[in-house]
């Protein structure tokens, strides 16, 4: 009874003097002053080095562990376990109030609420990863959250980017950045950047070990590691070079993403769509008239009766030779003379067609009559007349 009542007083009264864990506060600078953030809904400022509670808002316990972080000159967080279950919104602290309000967002789909994870920032875009929410089918238990949450300020958005597809939570946390956090383990060292979908992987220098602190000077480019001896105990600080996560050995992503397949399924059809366009177009580019041939611009002559060769197969797509020979004949000639020029000359049309059309094949073929053995038909291929070239 006693602790029932203890517990409704907290809930009741947030300004009940309570000890102050200052080791589980995040600071920010926000219009140049410092405010201290605790895994509640609690927030300080200094007053004379005495750190003073300002918060108003009700202490419910239901944004434990949440993801606190800074956006232009205002604090947010995202997620957060309270009562068997896990925030999927954001909250934002008003200054003006000392309140913790909610902050309206849009979701195409609904995220996944967890808590006690990892987020780095790029410009005013937010990723959440790695963190923990309540396994629903027992609320008793905490396991892994597997979604990539992106939060837009700009467009007040939560997206789910992608599956988690790295063991993060089987890292140790070596130094949380602001465009990526670095983790590591007995072998390697890893920078996860989740804007860019990767994991950089090193070699780890074995002295990185019993950890207790990590700071980046970045006006000398270099991490200072506080760690401890573990045959002695004692504390010692090392220093690693900025410039040691140049070359990694090895790089994987951090998620997998969803592929879209209606997409395309769409971009595939339009591509086809506009490859048909474009071939009905260069056909229509492909005609003769006169005594020339105009193609994509370019114009070329022909003898009078090539042409008239031409267009009377464009006609049908076939003709008698004694036809052929009748246009190309001289009636000086002796008919076994004609027949040879009509050949010829016959020849020299097709492989100058197959020139100028780039076609596999000459276009112009002589086959026998099904119904007289004794005459040949000149026809068409059907590669040349699928060209559709007409005349003007």
């Amino acid at each position: 009874m006693l602790q029932l009542y203890f517990y409704i007083s907290l809930l009741l009264n947030p300004f009940l003097q309570r000890d102050i864990d200052t080791t589980t506060l995040k600071s920010f600078s926000i219009k140049g002053e410092s405010y201290y953030f605790g895994s509640f809904n609690e927030v300080y400022q200094k007053d004379n080095d005495v750190l003073v509670q300002i918060d108003k808002s009700l202490d419910s316990r239901v944004s434990i562990n949440s993801y606190l972080f800074k956006v232009n000159d205002t604090v947010f967080k995202y997620g957060g376990y309270g009562f068997w279950s896990d925030r999927n919104f954001i909250y934002y602290f008003d200054l003006e109030t000392k309140e913790w309000e909610y902050f309206k967002t849009k979701q195409k789909r609904p995220v996944e609420g967890s808590s006690k994870g990892y987020f780095n920032q790029k410009g005013n875009k937010t990723i959440f990863y790695g963190g923990m929410r309540v396994d629903n089918d027992n609320r008793l238990n905490k396991i892994s959250s597997n979604q990539i949450i992106e939060f837009d300020y700009d467009h007040r958005e939560l997206l789910i980017k992608g599956t988690l597809d790295f063991p993060i939570r089987s890292k140790n946390l070596f130094y949380q950045g602001f465009e990526s956090t670095i983790f590591y383990d007995t072998e390697h060292l890893y920078r996860v950047n989740p804007f860019d979908n990767t994991v950089k992987v090193y070699k780890n220098p074995k002295f990185i070990s019993f950890i207790k602190n990590v700071e980046f000077d970045s006006e000398n480019d270099y991490y200072i590691i506080t760690k401890t001896i573990p045959k002695t105990g004692e504390i010692t600080e090392i220093q690693i070079d900025n410039n040691f996560f140049d070359n990694p050995i090895q790089s994987v992503r951090l998620y997998k993403t969803k592929i879209k397949i209606l997409p395309w399924l769409l971009l595939s059809l339009l591509i086809i769509i506009f490859y048909i366009i474009k071939k009905e177009r260069e056909k229509s580019k492909s005609y003769f008239k006169g005594l020339s041939l105009f193609l994509y611009g370019e114009q070329y002559k022909f003898e009078p009766n090539d042409i008239l060769v031409i267009r009377d197969l464009l006609k049908s797509n076939k003709i008698y030779f004694n036809h052929v020979m009748d246009i190309y004949s001289n009636p000086e000639l002796s008919y076994g003379h004609n027949t040879r020029v009509a050949n010829k000359r016959l020849d020299r049309l097709s492989i100058r067609l197959q020139s100028i059309f780039k076609l596999e094949h000459p276009p112009i073929e002589k086959i026998k009559s099904l119904r007289d053995r004794r005459q040949k038909i000149v026809v068409l291929t059907k590669e040349f007349i699928s060209l559709n070239i007409i005349f003007k």
